[in-house]
């Protein structure tokens, strides 16, 4: 456990000169570039560098070489954003000095030498390969094949390496070109992590800082009560629910809406149940009484339709209520058809016995 916090003194002002060797561990590949370019020959990349004339001086060939090998191994194709990092990057600004040189500076080296850039940077991809390296930067290098003593081994490697140098400076060309399309009509987007002028000034950024805190404070706080409320409905609709009683309303998002539903469906079931068991206890009265229509076949007919053309309730145009008539026997059952057929029965029958085309449906007369 800490005795407490380590402080953090960024206005801290040095009391030596500081020293850009101690800013990257010894085992940095920045380290492996300066030293490997410190040992080859640059004599050629050299002499199309103009000297001697009027003007400011010019920039290092071996920093402009270094900072885009480096780039370019490390995914960086775009020259703007190599002059971003490096005055972002420390690595970028150890290989630089500090010094930053422009994107038309970067992009126009490398147009002007660029069958030197090439054949340096496969020779630079060569010599990490033979010291054992498996990996410059996101460039993967097969180390077995280039320290392999046989020539065309050798020369297969070369050529791989030639080919993907070939494709960072195409790459890098294209991206330059789409980005200088973009700055001349004002559509290149601006960089992530710079500020617009109206935060350069310290105190004003800072002004503008706490008037934005204290919005987006007040904004979580209004946000805070009206979950409070949208909560509070919530439970009491939930307690309703849980109650039996009827709730209106689709149910809200949030914790207690699967609580709610469950209520709902529990009380649903319920109401089923209750009302299967009145059903029940009707049919059972009816049966005790000797009668054959019930409670629960009202239902049944309601949900039947009407009757069906042709049927005894259609021929007879009325249908009985059920539960409403009073038990009858068979016999007095028969005396009332017989007195409904009556009028279509001819003078000399026998009214004690129905022609067979006039009985009704359901059985025989008595």
């Amino acid at each position: 456990m800490a005795k407490e916090f380590r402080p953090v003194r960024r206005d801290q002002v040095f009391l030596m000169p500081p020293d850009m060797r101690e800013w990257l561990p010894s085992d940095h590949l920045v380290w492996f570039i300066l030293d490997t370019l410190e040992a080859l020959d640059l004599t050629g990349l050299e002499a199309t560098r103009r000297r001697g004339g009027v003007g400011a001086a010019g920039y290092d060939p071996r920093m402009l070489l270094g900072l885009l090998m480096y780039g370019y191994c490390r995914g960086v194709r775009s020259s703007r954003q190599i002059e971003r990092l490096c005055g972002t990057d420390v690595a970028f600004r150890v290989l630089c000095a500090q010094d930053v040189p422009d994107h038309c500076t970067l992009a126009r080296f490398r147009a002007d030498c660029q069958d030197g850039f090439t054949s340096l940077f496969t020779q630079v991809l060569m010599i990490a390969g033979r010291a054992g390296l498996a990996r410059f930067g996101t460039v993967a290098i097969d180390g077995t094949k280039i320290a392999a003593n046989a020539s065309i081994d050798a020369n297969r490697g070369q050529e791989w390496l030639a080919l993907e140098v070939n494709q960072m400076v195409t790459d890098a060309e294209q991206v330059d070109a789409q980005e200088d399309v973009l700055s001349a009509q004002g559509h290149l987007p601006a960089e992530g992590e710079r500020l617009p002028a109206t935060l350069t000034d310290g105190k004003g950024r800072q002004a503008r800082i706490r008037a934005a805190a204290a919005e987006v404070t007040k904004i979580l706080e209004q946000q805070a009560q009206a979950d409070q409320v949208r909560d509070a409905a919530a439970r009491q609709r939930r307690e309703r629910a849980e109650a039996g009683e009827s709730v209106i309303g689709r149910i809200p998002a949030g914790p207690h809406r699967l609580a709610e539903a469950l209520a709902h469906l529990d009380r649903e079931v319920a109401r089923q149940q209750a009302k299967r068991a009145s059903c029940r206890e009707n049919r059972g009265g009816e049966e005790a009484d000797g009668r054959t229509t019930g409670t629960c076949r009202g239902t049944l007919e309601r949900h039947q339709g009407p009757p069906r053309r042709g049927s005894r309730m259609g021929r007879r145009g009325r249908q009985p209520q059920p539960g409403l008539e009073p038990a009858i026997t068979g016999q007095e059952a028969a005396e009332d058809r017989r007195e409904h057929y009556r009028p279509l029965l001819p003078p000399d029958a026998d009214p004690t016995r129905f022609p067979a085309g006039l009985q009704r449906p359901g059985g025989r007369d008595q």
